[in-house]
């Protein structure tokens, strides 16, 4: 009689995959709304004094 070996293939393991739930209180602190347009206009008030500085700079290189 001749023997039958059985090749037994490896049991794949099942992971189970939880949800990542969202934490209800974010973890960054919000800024109230005035505060960031206070920022926001001091901003954009500076930007606007950077680009004219830039300018002036660069029609007096282009004079020179």
């Amino acid at each position: 009689m001749a023997e039958e070996t059985q090749v037994q293939e490896p049991q794949q393991t099942q992971v189970e995959n939880t949800p990542v739930k969202a934490d209800p209180t974010p973890q960054e602190h919000l800024i109230p709304k005035s505060r960031f347009d206070e920022v926001n206009t001091k901003y954009k008030e500076v930007q606007g004094q950077l680009d004219q500085l830039l300018a002036e700079r660069e029609q007096q290189e282009k004079q020179a």
